[in-house]
């Protein structure tokens, strides 16, 4: 299955907001250009890097709320703290029609 990546310029590093909280916008709008992009029947996930688990558990809440709008994203935190079954989930095929 072919690969591709996108390298995108994110936010500059320490770049928070007065209440130190995560802009997610610059994610979001990843997964909206992504969503214009590529077709439903194109299959493809999309993998976030974070510093720490305020930012993970941060963007994990906006992108759920994109999920349950667009029905086309499944939105898996990845980190050291959740059980293995959570963490095997990642490696689970996505439905049809839907990104992890």
């Amino acid at each position: 299955v072919p690969t591709q990546q996108a390298i995108l310029s994110g936010p500059a590093s320490g770049s928070t907001s007065s209440s130190d909280k995560l802009d997610t916008s610059h994610y979001l709008r990843i997964m909206q250009r992504i969503d214009h992009k590529f077709p439903p029947s194109e299959r493809g996930d999309l993998l976030v890097f974070l510093s720490g688990m305020k930012e993970i558990s941060a963007l994990v809440d906006e992108a759920r709320l994109y999920a349950m709008h667009t029905k086309r994203w499944i939105v898996l935190p990845l980190h050291s703290a959740l059980s293995i079954e959570e963490q095997d989930k990642v490696f689970d095929i996505a439905p049809d029609g839907v990104r992890k």
